[in-house]
């Protein structure tokens, strides 16, 4: 187990940010894990006002959790709201998004996994022959015509030197929690509380 005192940690503004606004981050864990699952968690705080984070609709090849910790997520479909939890599963679409003045934890993992430094340098390459800007990577394709797709997917194939092609989305769309909502108890002889509906539903299952 890995326990982190995140007071201790500093504010780092993410750069560079294909997407926009000001977001700052306290990075707990960073793409380490076992063979063919890398994972990072980390804390980020998004900047309200002109620096409003915002991002399109879009999809990714990771699994992503998120947390929120305080404010609210608007993610286009849904909002999260403060103290819900949200699974994001692997190239569901989701989106546009919109947040500020909030902080989410976010953990995410999956099998072809890309760092930081990656993505930075990948970045830095791909402003050689493009630019990112409203949201998207502009560039021009191999018949001259004018491009615009996801950042994120831009990165990944240039990381990775093949275009990114999504594989079906085993959940058609996030799913989002609150936790708020469930009941709790304490059976006589443990001292760990668990939620009671939870509980309910296997008692209803073993009969």
């Amino acid at each position: 187990m890995h326990i982190a005192d995140t007071t201790q940690l500093t504010w780092d503004l993410i750069v560079p940010n294909t997407r926009g606004g000001d977001i700052y981050r306290k990075m707990i864990r960073s793409a380490e894990g076992v063979r063919h699952v890398d994972y990072d968690v980390r804390i980020e705080r998004f900047s309200g006002g002109e620096q409003t984070y915002k991002s399109i609709r879009h999809r990714h090849d990771f699994e992503q959790l998120r947390f929120a910790v305080s404010g609210r997520m608007d993610l286009g479909f849904d909002v999260l709201e403060e103290g819900d939890v949200g699974y994001f599963p692997a190239n569901a679409y989701y989106g546009p998004q919109e947040c500020g003045d909030a902080v989410i934890l976010i953990a995410q993992w999956g099998d072809r996994y890309i760092t930081s430094a990656q993505s930075a340098a990948a970045v830095a390459e791909l402003k050689q022959t493009g630019e990112f800007k409203d949201g998207f990577y502009h560039s021009v394709d191999e018949r001259g015509q004018p491009s615009k797709i996801d950042p994120l997917n831009a990165i990944w194939a240039q990381v990775f030197g093949q275009p990114y092609v999504p594989q079906a989305p085993r959940y058609k769309q996030p799913v989002l929690m609150t936790p708020s909502a469930f009941g709790w108890s304490r059976p006589a002889d443990r001292g760990v509380d668990r939620p009671r509906r939870e509980r309910q539903d296997r008692r209803e299952r073993r009969k």
